[in-house]
């Protein structure tokens, strides 16, 4: 679900709004950068009580 949020919102952006390539590519970079954060962090232990 992450995934979906951060990929077509920049996807559609860079694509179809933007025509500096300049900024594509920083809209890139921020997009991988943001999946690699979601991605890294730890998931929550599930509690045995």
């Amino acid at each position: 679900m992450a995934l979906i949020a951060i990929t077509l919102p920049l996807g559609f952006s860079a694509f179809l709004l933007i025509d500096n390539q300049v900024v594509r590519v920083i809209l890139l970079l921020v997009g991988v950068y943001a999946v690699w954060f979601v991605f890294n962090r730890p998931t929550r232990a599930k509690d045995e009580s």
